[in-house]
Formats: structure tokens, C-alpha cells, sequence
């Protein structure tokens, strides 16, 4: 038996790694192996954290109270009831930053964590889209929608919560700022192994010219958070110049077919990384030098390819090949959404209603924004104010088409806009969906539609998903060979 956690601690603990990924990270900064720790099935943060504390009296983790306190200060350095345990654990060991402020010794052997101190503040992260072929090839600036597309799909990836992550804009790239409360190995680990499953997924269904690298750079360190204008200090100035550093643009260049490369500060490294946390491996990082000013010693450059690395280079590997996320809107191809805008605006008449919850839904998966006027116009909305915003900042208009919508005059204005930004159909503003026997006349009888008459539930879904990608991209190759025309041979 081991010293239980307080009913205080306990509370302290659920409040603050509340959800699955932050209390499986924190139990694992404490020594306790994830196959070890409770479930999280059927329960909620305190229950869990209940859980873990009978655990703990059964002696599952030696001094586990000590151990999962100090560990809770590290991502949580000003809270009292974390700090009151930790403080003098720390004083007992001996531990504390290291002399003269040297900087900490890490690297792919896996040397031991050694008393350096976790730093505080936020995981901060740049990142700078470069064209495949030669090295720092930039990309145009519009491409930035595109890159929070991609970030945001990542992070959900993972679980992380809506509000989370914060991103601004930084030349054509991006500056990211992670919330304090998330635990650093989940971005170094989860967030970036999504982020570059993503971009794969992206890269996988785009031809030559349309696919896109990421150079990222990841750091920690406390910043100060505008209002308005994103965050500012040194650490952040550091992220920045940290992704522009010589070496991860030779890195690109050594493995010509990477498509994500990360670097990472010697500090952050040294309290993720060397600690193998969340399955991360020391080995497969390169020690490079940087001058970037305010890091201390080196960084640490990893590539990540979609096939293995060069025969005998253990230290680059391959991405992820499993099946992934939904495919994201195209970011070079086609113009910038609207600012505060929306991918589609689903036009559907009141009697349909169930039709546009269906589509919004299945485009809202497949990583675009929707807007449903039943999902998007609340009470003290002005109706015609909202229609006018939703018809001005939507790229395109999804019509759900029946009987219902032709015979309607509310929506007549929604498709006409739609209909006049684009009267050739040449970028396709205007996509009909027939959800029932009708005939379109006039301007909409000469439009193409994707056709869900009279199919199943599992048929329609495909059918729609691939009419909808079929309209993004503006053509379409089939994946299998098509059969042979011509008839039997003669015997």
C-alpha cells in the first residue's frame, strides 16, 4: 500500500486534467504505464481520478502520490495544491535547474532526464508551407486557409478541445500557441503524428503541382496573449526563427520526398522526447546546431516520408500508412474562403429541412464549413441580415432539390447569387443535389446534379461524398481500370 491522494488533490487533479488524452499524459509523466491505468469508460474526470487513487492504495505506483503531484506541477507550476507536494519532493531530491543555467544534455541515446526542469509556459509552433522540387520554394499567401484547415483537422485528431489551439498568421505561414493545460508531449507526440497523417491524406489525392511540404518548428516558453493581436515574447519570436533555421531546409533537401519536417528546442526535446513519452523515440531525431538567440544548446530534426527512408537511416521515418482522415478542401487550387465565411451554404426549402441537416452533416466530416440556417441562425438573429452574410461569404451554394425547393420563393434568392458569381459554371458555385423526382426549368435545368433518388442510405452517402469531391477538385479518374467494351473473342 502506498499514501492516498487527499479529497482536495483528488478534485485539483479532475479540474485540471479533465479530459482522457491530459490525465493518461500526466499519469504517465509519473511513471504509471498506460496498460496499468484505469479506464475511462462510462466515467467522468473524478471518478477516474477516484479510480486511480484506490489504485494507488493497492500500491500500484511507489510513492505514486508524490510521483503524480510533482508531475502535475510541471504543467501547472502556480498551483498551490500541486506545488505544496512537489516543492518539497524536489528539495529532498536534490532537484533543480541545472547550474549557471546550463543547457540540459539530450539526445537519441536517451539520456536520463537528469533534474532538468519542465519549462513553463505554452508549446509554441511555426509553421511555413513550401512547394515539392527545390528547396524554400515558397507557396502563396492564400494557402494560410488552407494550413488552419489541416491544423484543425489535426487537432481533433487527437481530442484536443475547439479552443485549445490558437493560430495566427506569420509571413505565409502560421504561429500557434497551445493552451497551458495541455501536456507538451501531447503536441510534440499526437498533435504533430495527425498534423503530418493529415498532410499525407492531403498530398495523396492532389497531382504533382498541388502538393504542399510543412517545415514546423516546436518550442515552450511563456508569452503574453493579445487580445486581438496573438501572442508576443521571446519565446514566441524564438518559434519563429527556430522553423527558418538552415538546417531543417537542408533536412527537406535531403529526403526530397519528406513532406513534414520538425525541429525541436533542446528543452522541450529534453522533457518529451528523452523521456520517451507518449511512445516518442530519441533515435529517430538528428542533433543539429542553431543560433537561434534565447535557445540554449542544440535542436533536434526529424523528417517524416510517405515510404521508408533511405536503406540503412533509421533516424528518418516513414509516416503513418493507416486509413485517414476525411480529405480536406483543396488549398491551392481554388480561391481563399471569405473571411469568417463558410465552404457551403446548404439552400434547402422548410419542408427538406431533414435533406440539408443530412448534407450539412456529411460536408461538416469531410473537413469543409457548413452553413444551415437551422443550425446557424439563432434567436435574435435578423433574418435577412444573416441570409445576406451567409450568400456574400459562402464559396458555394448546395442546392437540395425537390418539388419543395423549385415551388419555393424564399430560397430563390440563395441560388441565383450563386448562379451569378459563376454564370459559365466554370468554378462551380452552384451545386444541385436532387433528393426527389422533380424537373428543374430554367437556369437550373442546365446544371449538372449529384442524383439521390431513390438509394439507400449507405449508396447515398458515398454517392454524395463523391459527387461533392468530383465538384471540388473539377474532375474526376476512377480508381479501378473501367472494363473492357468489346465483346467475347470468338472461340
Amino acid at each position: 500500500m502506498t499514501e492516498r491522494l487527499t479529497d482536495e488533490e483528488v478534485r485539483m487533479l479532475a479540474r485540471a486534467f479533465h479530459l482522457p488524452r491530459s490525465a493518461m499524459a500526466v499519469l504517465e509523466r509519473a511513471g504509471l504505464e498506460r496498460w496499468k491505468q484505469p479506464s475511462w469508460t462510462a466515467q467522468n474526470a473524478l471518478e477516474f481520478w477516484d479510480e486511480v487513487n484506490n489504485q494507488l492504495y493497492l500500491g500500484v505506483l511507489a510513492d505514486g502520490r508524490v510521483r503524480i503531484l510533482t508531475a502535475a506541477a510541471e504543467l501547472f507550476p502556480a498551483n498551490r495544491v500541486f506545488a505544496a507536494v512537489a516543492a518539497p519532493a524536489r528539495s529532498a531530491a536534490g532537484a533543480g535547474p541545472p547550474a549557471g543555467g546550463a543547457a540540459p544534455t539530450a539526445g537519441p541515446a536517451g539520456a536520463d532526464f537528469g533534474g532538468v526542469r519542465a519549462p513553463v509556459g505554452r508549446v509554441l509552433f511555426a509553421i511555413d508551407p513550401v512547394r515539392f522540387g527545390p528547396v524554400g520554394v515558397g507557396v502563396p499567401v492564400v494557402w494560410r486557409d488552407g494550413l488552419r484547415q489541416l491544423l484543425g483537422l489535426a487537432a481533433r485528431g487527437c481530442d484536443l478541445p475547439a479552443d485549445a489551439v490558437s493560430v495566427q498568421d506569420r509571413g505565409d505561414g502560421l504561429l500557434g500557441a497551445v493552451r497551458d493545460d495541455v501536456p507538451a508531449e501531447l503536441v510534440v507526440a499526437d498533435l504533430m503524428r495527425e498534423l503530418r497523417h493529415t498532410l499525407h491524406t492531403y498530398n495523396s489525392m492532389r497531382g504533382e503541382k498541388g502538393r504542399v511540404r510543412l517545415r514546423v518548428a516546436l518550442h515552450q516558453g511563456q508569452v503574453v496573449a493579445d487580445e486581438g493581436a496573438g501572442v508576443r515574447g521571446g519565446a514566441a519570436q524564438a518559434a519563429s526563427r527556430l522553423v527558418d533555421t538552415p538546417a531543417l531546409s537542408r533536412l527537406l533537401g535531403e529526403f526530397p520526398t519528406a513532406e513534414m519536417a520538425v525541429i525541436i528546442s533542446a528543452t522541450l526535446f529534453a522533457t518529451t522526447v528523452d523521456r520517451r513519452l507518449h511512445d516518442l523515440d530519441p533515435g529517430s531525431f538528428r542533433r543539429v546546431e542553431t543560433d537561434v538567440p534565447g535557445l540554449a544548446g542544440p535542436a533536434w530534426v526529424q523528417a517524416a516520408t510517405p515510404a521508408a527512408g533511405p536503406a540503412g537511416d533509421g533516424r528518418v521515418p516513414a509516416a503513418d500508412q493507416r486509413p485517414g482522415p476525411p480529405p480536406v478542401a483543396s488549398i491551392i487550387t481554388e480561391e481563399p474562403r471569405p473571411a469568417a465565411g463558410w465552404d457551403f451554404l446548404v439552400s434547402a426549402a422548410k419542408e427538406d429541412s431533414g435533406w440539408g441537416e443530412w448534407c450539412a452533416w456529411l460536408l461538416e466530416r469531410q473537413g469543409y464549413q457548413a452553413h444551415l440556417d437551422t443550425w446557424d441562425v439563432v434567436a435574435g438573429d435578423h433574418l435577412v441580415g444573416r441570409l445576406d452574410e451567409a450568400v456574400s461569404r459562402s464559396r458555394r451554394t448546395l442546392v437540395i432539390l425537390s418539388e419543395n425547393y423549385l415551388t419555393s420563393t424564399k430560397v430563390q434568392a440563395e441560388w441565383q447569387a450563386a448562379w451569378s458569381a459563376d454564370p459559365t459554371g466554370m468554378k462551380r458555385r452552384l451545386i444541385p443535389v436532387r433528393v426527389a423526382v422533380c424537373r428543374p426549368e430554367g437556369l437550373l435545368r442546365g446544371i449538372s446534379y449529384i442524383d439521390l433518388v431513390d438509394l439507400d442510405g449507405d449508396t447515398a452517402q458515398s454517392t454524395f461524398v463523391e459527387g461533392i469531391d468530383r465538384a471540388v477538385q473539377g474532375r474526376y479518374r476512377p480508381s479501378e481500370p473501367p472494363p473492357f467494351p468489346g465483346g467475347r473473342p470468338r472461340p
